[in-house]
């Protein structure tokens, strides 16, 4: 009777969310993982630093122009459909390297630490609808305010770069919801932070990352949709969902930006 117990307690156990919380031992510890931050960050800085090397050598293996010129030069690819792939592919390639590497633990493996864990197609269902009524009220706010779309905005407006497109819908979602819904939150889930705090500063750095392509107020629109992929982590115990839910974001603003030329 015990063992049949125990087996129930072990199985449900397994079906719900893993937050870690009351657990000591659990794994990433709040305060290394504010060691992490600004290395994930330095990484990113690295990747544009390597990125702009290589730009470099291309240019030079033409007509070498001078610093300043080559400053301009930079800053203008970078707001080209290829300049964002070419340097998000190689930012993205070390920050998982990095990432990879923090979330491994003798104790316990990169998988679990990073909330790669399955779940059945209809869990994901409500947080898809949840998706369709942001989708709704966003477009509705944007119409009445008259929101700028940004500079980055405009620079994909009409592009149909299969490399921005796989950028934007495929790494862009992995690489961010493994940082902010896998790592992170994992880890300052079972901090002091609790629910809503891990759930708010998330969603917050989530749109700050996003600041320099962006209006304000299309940023505070990313911390809505932060929160909702931050609580669609919270209630399956599983980053696959805020992945999906975050690319086929992407992929309907592409769709309107490129196909439709709505801003």
């Amino acid at each position: 009777m015990d063992d049949d117990r125990s087996s129930t307690e072990t199985a449900e156990a397994a079906e719900s969310p893993d937050h870690g919380e009351g657990n000591p031992e659990a794994l990433p510890r709040f305060g290394r993982s504010w060691l992490w931050l600004p290395a994930f960050i330095a990484v990113h800085i690295a990747g544009l630093f390597f990125y702009g090397v290589g730009y470099a050598a291309y240019l030079a293996l033409s007509d070498a122009p001078r610093r300043a010129e080559f400053e301009n030069l930079f800053a203008e690819h970078l707001m080209t459909p290829s300049g964002i792939t070419g340097a998000y592919t190689v930012t993205a390639a070390l920050v998982l390297l990095i990432l990879l590497y923090a979330a491994d633990f003798r104790q316990q493996p990169w998988q679990q630490t990073l909330a790669l864990k399955t779940v059945p197609l209809k869990a994901y269902l409500p947080w898809l609808g949840l998706l369709v009524v942001y989708f709704l009220a966003a477009a509705a706010f944007n119409m009445v305010m008259s929101v700028e779309p940004g500079e980055f905005v405009e620079s994909i407006a009409g592009t149909q770069h299969l490399g921005l497109l796989v950028t934007m819908v495929v790494l862009a979602p992995v690489v961010e919801e493994l940082v902010f819904r896998g790592y992170l939150y994992k880890a300052w889930r079972q901090s002091l932070l609790g629910r809503w705090g891990t759930l708010l500063l998330t969603s917050v750095l989530f749109a700050l990352l996003h600041a320099g392509q962006y209006d304000p107020i299309l940023l505070w629109q990313l911390t809505v949709i932060g929160l909702l992929l931050g609580f669609a982590r919270e209630k399956t115990g599983s980053v696959y969902v805020p992945i999906a839910l975050h690319s086929l974001n992407n992929l309907v603003s592409w769709f309107f930006i490129v196909y439709l030329g709505l801003h």
